[in-house]
């Protein structure tokens, strides 16, 4: 029965893509981190199962089979590398550098985009004359701006997914108010209220990484930034609120699925039976919780063997020196899933993006440990919604752990805050998936859009500021100031004249009487 629906469903696929309103697609792919597939392949999925014809260019493949989905799987050198350079050590230098941002993820870039270009199936699709595509979708505002060239190779339409929300550089292109005053970065560890200081660092930092950008890494990348529509991964209850001109789309939470998988029995059974409830551990995928330094450990390790609930650790071990019965450990978990069972009552967690969304859409409070790039804004969010408690990794004792679990799990603010949050999260008149596909569709049937892009992505900057009206304005001032003052100091000169002559003649007759 199983099978006899799936050929029916795919033969109802091929019979869509016969018609005359799908589209053929092409996506490009090829930074392997996970977190970045998690976000695009939903939607290309989508895509998939809308009737389009797709093609995707990746370099973690997926499971998708589909009369009307072609695969190229490319491996690039950066998978090694990023495996050999993805060190605890590595990642606890890099959270010391205060000036981590983009500029350090270009080089990537650029490897990845020279991998990719360089392959010998896509020189192939390229170089031939056959190959027709309606719409390119790429991720280009992670260091692959080069890869635009899809676009111009195949004369398509382009839409950008950001896996994370819009910042500086993608503003730059698409012509965004900046918000330097109130939009932190999303590699800092501010918030909204920003002091002083931190605007002028944050300003020294935008206007660093847009003249860097403009004079040597673009220069290198030789791409053009024309895109029709940019979706990025942010959402009100999870990103600051910000300007965003028309081909700009916030799909926040479009990996999240609308219903849950049932769990593994074994886990299963240890949620069901925590009936004090549940505390769940993960960094993530990217940092190595295995190269835990010995203090951060055991600093959690100790936290967690006084409580009395239980703790589900997501961690690539099998051992943990000194750990209590009431943690169980395990190299993977389903975490949506695992999150959305009632019994989950905190979420320690790195702060990465879709973690922190898979958080607040189950309404759960966070101990947020920071260890780089957007990690800190979104703890600090969290935090100044009062869902969350940063703790600092030089920081992480018995002591603090002990805190942050004691503060989240008895005191009801973060609670409440997080379920404020949820239903934030969970108001939308469209699902987030559906929004995505509706643009990128929209974007097809209006050949590329155009009339959403902003005029602004054009001016410069002494246009875009209104710097050529300021200095006009100044300048009719200025003469206005200047004319008075000289009308003025003409009628004083004329005043001043008239009276020096009457005193001459009153001192002239004063003279001739005395005579």
């Amino acid at each position: 029965m199983k099978l006899a629906f799936s050929f029916f469903k795919w033969l109802v696929v091929a019979l869509v893509v016969g018609q005359g309103d799908a589209a053929r697609i092409l996506s490009v792919c090829t930074l392997s981190a996970k977190s970045h597939h998690y976000i695009i392949q939903p939607v290309l999925r989508e895509l998939v199962n809308r009737g389009h014809e797709l093609t995707f260019i990746t370099s973690i493949p997926t499971n998708m089979k589909a009369p009307n989905y072609r695969e190229i799987a490319v491996k690039t050198d950066f998978e090694d590398k990023m495996k050999e350079m993805m060190t605890f050590e590595f990642i606890k230098k890099m959270s010391g550098i205060q000036i981590f941002n983009m500029i350090m993820f270009w080089p990537m870039g650029w490897m990845v985009s020279e991998d990719t270009l360089k392959h010998a199936e896509v020189q192939k699709l390229l170089n031939s004359e056959s190959e027709k595509f309606d719409l390119i979708i790429l991720e280009t505002h992670f260091g692959q701006e080069s890869l635009l060239g899809f676009g111009h190779r195949f004369n398509a339409p382009v839409v950008s997914v950001g896996t994370f929300s819009t910042f500086v550089f993608i503003d730059e292109f698409v012509g965004n108010p900046f918000g330097l005053a109130h939009v932190p970065s999303f590699d800092t560890n501010y918030n909204s209220r920003m002091s002083f200081i931190q605007r002028l660092h944050y300003a020294a930092r935008a206007v660093s990484s847009l003249v860097w950008g403009y004079t040597f890494y673009l220069p290198k990348q030789d791409g053009i930034m024309k895109v029709s529509l940019v979706i990025v991964n942010s959402q009100a209850s999870v990103d600051y609120a910000r300007a965003l001109v028309p081909n700009v789309i916030q799909v926040g939470g479009l990996h999240i699925a609308n219903t849950t998988k049932p769990l593994p029995q074994d886990l299963k059974k240890f949620l069901d039976e925590s009936k004090h409830g549940v505390i769940y551990f993960s960094f993530g995928t990217v940092v190595p919780s295995n190269q835990l330094p010995v203090e951060i450990r055991d600093g959690f390790v100790k936290a967690f063997g006084k409580l009395k609930q239980n703790v589900l650790w997501k961690i690539d071990a099998t051992s943990v020196p000194g750990l209590t019965a009431n943690v169980k450990l395990s190299k993977w978990l389903p975490q949506q899933d695992v999150l959305a069972h009632p019994n989950i009552k905190a979420f320690i967690t790195h702060g990465g993006l879709l973690s922190q969304e898979e958080a607040v859409y189950n309404a759960l409070p966070l101990i947020g440990v920071p260890f780089f790039g957007d990690q800190y804004m979104n703890v600090e969010r969290a935090k100044q919604s009062g869902f969350a408690i940063h703790l600092y990794q030089d920081n992480i004792t018995e002591q603090s752990v002990t805190w942050a679990l004691k503060e989240v799990l008895e005191n009801p603010s973060y609670k409440e805050a997080a379920k404020r949050h949820s239903a934030i999260f969970r108001d939308n008149p469209i699902r987030p998936l559906d929004k995505a596909a509706y643009w990128i569709e929209y974007v097809l049937r209006h050949k590329g859009a155009p009339h959403l892009r902003s005029e602004g992505r054009n001016l410069p900057y002494y246009q875009y500021l209104l710097l050529d009206v300021f200095a006009f304005v100044a300048a009719v001032l200025l003469a206005i100031i200047a004319i008075f003052y000289t009308i003025f100091k003409l009628l004083c000169s004329l005043c001043c004249g008239s009276k020096k002559d009457k005193q001459q003649q009153k001192s002239k007759q004063e003279k001739k009487k005395k005579q």
